[in-house]
């Protein structure tokens, strides 16, 4: 009986019912959003971000896409950072 195992369950829950962090996502073309963080980074896989758009979580303060370092390292396809 260890009181730890209860602790584990309770921060797990915790965790799980945070809300999840909201960005938008701004093309030339539309902005998109409400989008989960791993929804846009799923997008970013997809090749549906590119490194000129632009990202907010609340549509007042906007940053290109690039500047974001995990989107910029790990999601953009080597050819979109080199076609600029």
């Amino acid at each position: 009986m260890s009181s730890g195992a209860s602790t584990d369950a309770k921060v797990e829950t915790a965790a799980e019912s945070d809300p999840p962090e909201l960005w938008f996502l701004e093309t030339p073309e539309k902005t998109y959003g409400p989008l989960e963080w791993r929804d846009l980074l799923r997008w970013a896989e997809e090749g549906r971000v590119a490194p000129e758009h632009r990202v907010s979580r609340d549509r007042q303060h906007w940053v290109c896409a690039e500047s974001l370092g995990e989107l910029q390292q790990r999601r953009f396809p080597l050819g979109a950072l080199r076609k600029r």
